[in-house]
């Protein structure tokens, strides 16, 4: 099932994010070693659109633990999560994020080199 990955930079429940839309070969390494990843995941958090905003707020603690997020992706709103009430399917620490980039393939480099930059340090 195609899926949208998103990494966020929390700020007091907002922040900043960017989104990689994955479907067949590439989905499945993606869940391949996000799957390996469950020593970092946490609960996600809940959205709600903020429509006087324009922007959705992040509810709850994991607001500012939930550093990646996995999404599955619809067609309507394909490759824009922070357009979606609700809950992601899982969420990751910052650490797995970065463990993450260290196990992705190859053919995955350029997640791997987005996770670092925004994640390093």
């Amino acid at each position: 099932m195609p899926c949208t990955l998103e990494l966020r930079s929390p700020s007091n429940g907002t922040g900043t994010g960017e989104t990689w839309a994955f479907s067949g070969r590439d989905e499945r390494l993606l869940r391949d070693c996000l799957d390996q990843l469950d020593a970092f995941a946490n609960e996600p958090p809940v959205r709600r659109d903020a429509w006087h905003k324009h922007c959705d707020v992040v509810g709850a603690d994991g607001r500012w633990l939930a550093a990646m997020e996995l999404w599955p992706d619809e067609p309507w709103r394909q490759g824009q999560p922070w357009l979606r009430p609700g809950r992601p399917d899982a969420a990751w620490t910052a650490e797995g994020a970065r463990r993450l980039a260290e196990i992705l393939p190859e053919r995955l480099s350029d997640v791997a080199t987005a996770i670092r930059a925004r994640f390093s340090g």
